[in-house]
């Protein structure tokens, strides 16, 4: 039972286990240099408010004034196997798998900055940008043509900083911005649809494209290193981001922007001015999660250990009618007389604990250092010469029952012995304990 019980604590102490470990891998991903979490504290901190996606959270899109999607995925139409060795999860380009109906689907409810990715996943764990493990051009140009960007194409820039001055709309004034292993379209294949909005000597750095297929109009951000958190901190790039973000919103609207790092469509789209809140069963998982995992574990360990012993020192559970005072009474009785029979020395044990009495009698009466020799035939004498003194009549009835039991001769049947006994110990009470009970001699 143990054995099962501890299963089962282990087994609810995983269960949760992947849903735990993927919410864990977004959260070092949004805190690693490819990341966007230090965007999601610089734009408040600049007075742009900020909404981060959640995903129990479902905030209103009519609240909201622009959606910042940072893609991580190049492959829309695909979910990406798990790597099995270090070497193959560094080489790893789709982080975050983003389904394709999703990603069209964010873009019809709210005006949308889509970040393209640039990096492989070791990157995020090495924190070096080697040239390796920038995205390749094929995986790249797929991206493009799953998102409706048919054609268009990418330029990339040798391993060094790129560093230009960016003075074009949407910017409220002039930014430079440094890039390391530029990443920007390449002008000669953008598609009809598509403008040129601020482009540096080497390429276009943001484009806007209108409707197309029922698809909304969208911006497109070539370099994601202008806006997460490994760019922040280059140049003038945290403040490129500012202004971008500001002028891309509508003029004088002040409604918060979106982060948006969900895999899932969040936001409601309903009328009603309350946002809803959703639970889910990844919810529950957060119960078991480590370390409340082991604290889970450990007591059903505890519980097992407990139930076992229990059921094994005590035996099964008594019927009804057999825990009655009454029964336990005379389980008691008879268990005595039973240890009495079974030891031989029933007239023995009788006639020592009668003649120890006698002495705690005698103690108490004359004082411990008088009454040691109570036990003797001078002592017995001077007892009983003092309890007659007080009431004759208990005390020829007390001496009596006393002779009898501590007779060396006597020869009594355990019932004979058990009647005496109770006797002895009913008028111990009444001497002790009666209307006038004995007291110390002075």
């Amino acid at each position: 039972m143990v054995a099962v019980l501890g299963l089962g604590a282990l087994a609810a102490a995983f269960w949760p286990a992947e849903a735990m470990r993927e919410r864990a891998e977004d959260r070092a991903l949004d805190a690693s240099l490819m990341g966007v979490g230090g965007l999601a504290t610089w734009l408040p901190a600049q007075g742009i408010a900020l909404r981060q996606s959640k995903p129990r959270l479902r905030p209103k899109a009519a609240a909201l004034s622009l959606r910042i999607l940072p893609l991580y995925d190049v492959d829309l139409y695909a979910f990406g196997s798990v790597p099995k060795t270090a070497a193959e999860q560094a080489l790893q380009s789709s982080q975050r798998d983003l389904g394709h109906y999703v990603f069209f689907a964010k873009l019809t409810n709210l005006p949308t900055l889509v970040v393209l990715p640039k990096w492989r996943t070791g990157f995020a764990t090495t924190g070096v940008a080697y040239p390796a493990l920038r995205i390749p051009d094929q995986e790249l140009a797929r991206l493009l043509d799953q998102t409706g960007l048919q054609g268009l194409r990418l330029n990339h820039g040798p391993a060094e900083f790129l560093t230009a001055v960016l003075a074009a709309a949407p910017l409220a004034e002039p930014r430079k911005v440094a890039l390391y292993h530029a990443q920007l379209f390449n002008r000669a294949s953008l598609p009809g649809h598509c403008a040129e909005i601020i482009g540096l000597p080497a390429g276009a750095l943001l484009i806007r494209c209108e409707d197309l297929d029922d698809i909304r109009a969208a911006h497109y951000l070539a370099d994601p290193d202008t806006l997460n958190n490994h760019g922040l901190s280059l140049a003038e790039n945290a403040a490129f981001a500012v202004d971008l973000i500001a002028g891309l919103r509508p003029a004088g609207d002040a409604r918060p922007v979106y982060l948006d790092t969900g895999t899932r469509l969040l936001l409601d789209l309903g009328e009603t001015e309350a946002e809803s809140y959703t639970r889910e069963p990844e919810d529950l998982a957060r119960f078991f999660a480590y370390p409340l995992s082991v604290l889970w574990a450990v007591a059903a360990i505890i519980l097992g250990v407990t139930l076992w012993r229990g059921a094994l020192r005590f035996g099964p559970a008594l019927t009804p009618g057999e825990d009655r005072m009454e029964a336990s009474k005379t389980a008691a009785i008879d268990a005595k007389a039973r240890l009495l029979r079974l030891s031989g020395n029933d007239g023995r044990m009788a006639r020592e604990f009668v003649q120890a009495r006698l002495a705690g009698l005698d103690a108490q009466i004359f004082g411990r250092g008088y009454g040691q020799t109570g036990t003797g035939d001078s002592g017995v004498s001077r007892l009983f010469t003092h309890l007659a003194a007080r009431n004759s009549a208990l005390a020829a009835d007390f001496r009596a029952v006393t002779t009898v039991l501590t007779e060396k001769d006597s020869r009594l049947d355990p019932a004979d012995l058990h009647r005496h006994l109770e006797t002895f110990r009913d008028l111990l009470e009444r001497i002790t304990d009666g209307p006038e009970p004995v007291s110390k001699r002075h």
